[in-house]
């Protein structure tokens, strides 16, 4: 920062210094007609070009996008930097001197007011895509994870444990009977049916690294990093409490909706794919609706 302001600084400081101390109004004293003219028909010249091409500008893109505005700012500023220079031609003069400071400051405001816009576009760039980041890794009915983000971050996770020696555990969740909650009430109870599940299950996770996912259709899961067996055997069980807790009537004979769960932990690092570890939450979970729906089934790969 200091080389980008104090090197310029400097350089303007020892040109100012010259320019009191040097007769340098000696060479426009002793400049021909000739050249006066030549610098006007210049002049005179890029403010037709200046205009012609504002013209243009104006015609073809009738300032309906922001480079099209940019651009004729531009050629505004160059048609009055160039209007300035051909009306002043006399040297030392006060339009000479306005003429003089307008070229100087003119292209330098505008490169900082193009920057602070690029930098309000790019704010807003980074915000849209953060905001498509957190809307892609969400599920569309439940709004919490949806199955792609589980694949990915269990993977991290689970590679993460392996390497920390730490436990891993996961927590399946499935609706009992949920076909004949859709049957008997339709399709938008079973979407607020399965909405409300997933708020439930949600509070039941408290630490920063615990998420919970939509697995697929009516089933969920809760992925417990750091968590022995024995913690996510109890975390399992408060979400099936919290199920039961929301007092959704249904036709089957338990009256409510109810869930089924499995948690399978993977510690030591016994088992060397996540998938090995999913599995063994799947079977232990359909272990748990044979035994008769509504329960928490755990299962220790390796024990």
């Amino acid at each position: 920062m200091w080389a980008l302001i104090g090197v310029p600084g400097a350089l303007a400081a020892a040109l100012g210094i010259l320019a009191i101390h040097s007769n340098l109004s000696a060479p426009f004293h002793t400049a021909s007609e000739s050249n006066t003219l030549s610098g006007g028909l210049t002049g005179l010249v890029i403010c037709s070009f200046d205009v012609l091409a504002t013209a243009v500008v104006l015609f073809k893109g009738r300032l309906r996008t922001v480079l099209d505005l940019w651009v004729t700012i531009a050629l505004l500023a160059s048609f009055a930097d160039a209007s300035l220079n051909f009306l002043s031609m006399a040297q030392f003069t006060l339009g000479w001197y306005v003429a003089r400071v307008f070229s100087m400051l003119a292209p330098g405001v505008l490169v900082c007011v193009l920057v602070w816009e690029v930098t309000v576009l790019y704010r807003e760039l980074s915000e849209a895509h953060a905001s498509l980041l957190h809307t892609s890794t969400r599920d569309a009915l439940t709004r919490i994870y949806n199955r792609s983000y589980f694949n990915d971050q269990f993977r991290r996770e689970f590679d993460r444990a392996t390497r920390s020696g730490q436990p891993l555990s996961i927590v399946m969740v499935d609706v009992d009977n949920f076909k004949d909650y859709n049957d008997a009430f339709g399709h938008l109870r079973g979407d607020a049916c399965l909405s409300a599940i997933a708020k439930a299950l949600a509070g039941t996770v408290r630490r920063s690294s615990d998420f919970v996912a939509r697995y697929g259709g009516e089933e969920f899961a809760l992925v417990l990093p750091n968590t022995g067996p024995d913690e996510a055997s109890v975390i399992a069980e408060q979400a099936r409490l919290a199920v039961m807790d929301l007092g959704l009537i249904a036709p089957i004979p338990a009256g409510r909706v109810t869930v089924s769960a499995s948690c399978a932990t993977n510690q030591h690092t016994m088992l060397s794919t996540p998938n090995a570890l999913v599995q063994a939450a799947d079977a232990a979970l359909y272990d748990a609706k044979r035994a008769g729906r509504n329960r928490v089934q755990s299962v220790t790969p390796g024990q």
